[in-house]
Protein backbone atom coordinates (compact mmCIF):
# COMPACT_ATOMS: atom_id res chain seq x y z
CA UNK A 1 0.00 0.00 0.00
CA UNK A 2 1.44 3.36 -0.71
CA UNK A 3 1.77 5.47 2.00
CA UNK A 4 -0.43 8.88 1.17
CA UNK A 5 2.51 11.37 2.19
CA UNK A 6 5.22 10.34 0.35
CA UNK A 7 3.51 9.15 -2.78
CA UNK A 8 3.73 12.02 -5.55
CA UNK A 9 1.45 10.80 -8.63
CA UNK A 10 2.69 10.72 -12.10
CA UNK A 11 1.83 9.43 -15.76
CA UNK A 12 3.25 6.45 -16.32
CA UNK A 13 5.68 8.05 -19.55
CA UNK A 14 7.18 10.21 -16.11
CA UNK A 15 7.35 6.91 -13.74
CA UNK A 16 9.18 5.16 -16.32
CA UNK A 17 11.87 8.17 -16.39
CA UNK A 18 11.63 8.82 -12.53
CA UNK A 19 12.81 4.75 -12.63
CA UNK A 20 15.89 5.58 -15.08
CA UNK A 21 17.14 8.46 -14.09
CA UNK A 22 17.05 6.76 -10.16
CA UNK A 23 18.63 3.32 -11.61
CA UNK A 24 21.41 5.86 -13.65
CA UNK A 25 22.50 7.76 -11.41
CA UNK A 26 22.62 4.82 -8.25
CA UNK A 27 20.20 8.03 -6.47
CA UNK A 28 18.25 6.08 -3.65
CA UNK A 29 15.70 9.23 -2.94
CA UNK A 30 13.25 8.53 -5.58
CA UNK A 31 10.43 10.94 -4.10
CA UNK A 32 12.73 13.78 -4.65
CA UNK A 33 13.00 12.66 -8.87
CA UNK A 34 9.60 12.27 -9.15
CA UNK A 35 8.65 15.71 -7.06
CA UNK A 36 11.12 17.46 -9.77
CA UNK A 37 9.49 15.37 -12.89
CA UNK A 38 6.39 16.30 -11.47
CA UNK A 39 6.96 20.28 -10.57
CA UNK A 40 9.48 20.65 -14.00
CA UNK A 41 8.43 18.17 -16.48
CA UNK A 42 9.88 15.35 -18.23
CA UNK A 43 12.09 17.64 -20.42
CA UNK A 44 13.75 19.72 -18.25
CA UNK A 45 14.61 16.29 -15.94
CA UNK A 46 15.67 14.60 -19.21
CA UNK A 47 17.89 17.24 -20.23
CA UNK A 48 19.36 17.57 -16.56
CA UNK A 49 20.12 13.78 -16.68
CA UNK A 50 22.18 13.78 -20.21
CA UNK A 51 23.45 16.91 -19.09
CA UNK A 52 24.70 15.11 -16.18
CA UNK A 53 25.97 12.06 -18.02
CA UNK A 54 27.95 14.35 -20.03
CA UNK A 55 29.41 15.93 -16.66
CA UNK A 56 30.38 12.50 -15.54
CA UNK A 57 32.17 10.88 -18.62
CA UNK A 58 34.45 14.28 -18.28
CA UNK A 59 35.37 13.73 -14.78
CA UNK A 60 32.61 14.95 -12.54
CA UNK A 61 31.74 17.94 -10.43
CA UNK A 62 33.24 18.68 -7.66
CA UNK A 63 32.29 20.58 -4.99
CA UNK A 64 34.10 22.66 -1.89
CA UNK A 65 33.74 21.96 1.80
CA UNK A 66 32.38 24.53 4.33
CA UNK A 67 34.70 25.47 6.58
CA UNK A 68 37.88 22.93 5.86
CA UNK A 69 38.76 24.27 2.12
CA UNK A 70 38.82 20.52 1.23
CA UNK A 71 37.34 19.32 -2.25
CA UNK A 72 35.32 16.23 -3.08
CA UNK A 73 33.43 15.18 -6.07
CA UNK A 74 30.08 15.34 -6.40
CA UNK A 75 27.86 12.24 -6.25
CA UNK A 76 26.05 11.73 -9.92
CA UNK A 77 22.55 12.22 -8.31
CA UNK A 78 23.93 15.87 -6.50
CA UNK A 79 25.44 16.20 -10.18
CA UNK A 80 22.12 15.94 -11.24
CA UNK A 81 20.05 17.88 -8.97
CA UNK A 82 22.47 20.68 -9.11
CA UNK A 83 21.65 21.31 -12.76
CA UNK A 84 17.66 20.78 -12.19
CA UNK A 85 18.48 23.75 -9.73
CA UNK A 86 20.48 25.59 -12.14
CA UNK A 87 17.64 25.55 -14.80
CA UNK A 88 14.49 25.64 -12.99
CA UNK A 89 13.02 28.71 -10.79
CA UNK A 90 15.04 29.26 -7.92
CA UNK A 91 11.76 29.60 -5.74
CA UNK A 92 9.90 26.66 -6.92
CA UNK A 93 13.19 24.58 -6.57
CA UNK A 94 13.00 25.23 -3.08
CA UNK A 95 9.59 24.30 -2.09
CA UNK A 96 10.22 20.72 -3.87
CA UNK A 97 13.24 20.85 -1.38
CA UNK A 98 11.54 21.38 1.28
CA UNK A 99 8.40 19.16 0.68
CA UNK A 100 11.96 16.25 0.00
CA UNK A 101 12.73 17.20 3.18
CA UNK A 102 9.34 16.90 4.94
CA UNK A 103 9.35 13.29 3.07
CA UNK A 104 12.35 12.23 4.11
CA UNK A 105 11.32 12.73 7.86
CA UNK A 106 8.51 10.77 7.28
CA UNK A 107 10.01 8.03 5.88
CA UNK A 108 12.80 8.30 8.92
CA UNK A 109 10.08 8.11 11.31
CA UNK A 110 8.48 5.34 9.01
CA UNK A 111 12.20 3.22 9.65
CA UNK A 112 12.28 4.06 12.96
CA UNK A 113 8.85 2.80 13.98
CA UNK A 114 10.16 -0.83 12.67
CA UNK A 115 13.09 -0.71 14.64
CA UNK A 116 15.74 0.71 12.28
CA UNK A 117 17.67 2.85 15.31
CA UNK A 118 17.87 6.56 13.70
CA UNK A 119 16.47 5.29 11.02
CA UNK A 120 19.48 4.15 9.14
CA UNK A 121 21.50 1.16 8.57
CA UNK A 122 24.32 0.81 11.00
CA UNK A 123 28.42 0.57 9.97
CA UNK A 124 29.73 -3.10 10.12
CA UNK A 125 33.07 -1.01 11.24
CA UNK A 126 33.72 1.80 12.16
CA UNK A 127 35.53 4.17 9.73
CA UNK A 128 39.12 4.76 9.56
CA UNK A 129 40.96 7.96 8.00
CA UNK A 130 43.28 7.74 5.28
CA UNK A 131 45.95 8.55 7.59
CA UNK A 132 45.38 5.60 9.85
CA UNK A 133 45.27 2.97 7.31
CA UNK A 134 48.89 4.19 5.73
CA UNK A 135 50.14 3.72 9.00
CA UNK A 136 49.58 -0.01 9.28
Amino acid sequence: MRDQHTFVPLEESEVVLAERICRRLREHKKHLVRLLIARFGAALCEGALEETIRVEKNGGSYVTLDGSGGVRRRLPGGVFIATVKSRAPAKEFKAVMRRSAEIDKLLKKQLEARGAPGGAPTRKRPRVSVLERVGD
